[in-house]
């Protein structure tokens, strides 16, 4: 790992090179490091930037009491750090049509009220 590596500020770059100050932002939080880090970073420069923060996390179930786990654990992250956020868990046999369907209309509306979308490491 390179020691030298500063998530703060990289997005504060990022945000400041693409004017990207007073923006919405959502969240993806799948509950692993990647994804935490990315949250609390965004967290600790909200006011300096006037971001809006919003979280969201699926869980799809494929491992079982570990998926409905890191739901808990992203749900009380959330709310520790008084970020609104949606959490839904779905059927896998359900995940193709979800994911073309209610997640894409919710996506759609945020997207529509210029909110800035962050889903770290999906493809």
């Amino acid at each position: 790992m390179n020691s030298n590596f500063d998530l703060n500020k990289i997005l504060a770059k990022s945000i400041e090179s693409n004017k990207l100050n007073k923006f919405r932002i959502l969240v993806g939080v799948s509950g692993g490091p990647d994804s935490v880090a990315l949250l609390h970073s965004l967290n600790d420069m909200k006011d300096k930037y006037d971001l809006s923060i919003f979280g969201a996390h699926l869980n799809h179930g494929l491992r079982s009491t570990d998926s409905s786990n890191d739901q808990k654990f992203v749900e009380k992250k959330f709310s520790e750090l008084k970020i609104p956020f949606v959490t839904k868990k779905i059927n896998l046999n359900e995940i193709v049509v979800y994911v073309t369907g209610e997640l894409y209309d919710i996506l759609l509306l945020y997207i529509r009220n210029s909110l800035l979308y962050l889903l770290p490491h999906y493809p």
